[in-house]
């Protein structure tokens, strides 16, 4: 779910940068614990974390 969300943005939006990408993660994490009352699962943080410098915003700068 957590990669979908940046995968959207960096299609939708044209993300660039490695820093506006990560910060649109952790606005997404507010917003998810805002509406489901509960935080986003540890592990899936993580996993973007481990992932996220080779994606989205390097494959989708263009």
């Amino acid at each position: 779910m957590a990669m979908d969300f940046l995968e959207y943005l960096c299609h939708t939006y044209r993300i660039k940068s490695w820093g506006s990408s990560w910060e649109y993660f952790r606005q997404y994490k507010q917003l998810y614990a805002c509406v489901t009352g509960r935080y986003m699962d540890l592990n899936d943080s993580k996993e973007v974390k481990k992932v996220h410098p080779q994606a989205p915003a390097h494959r989708c700068s263009s």
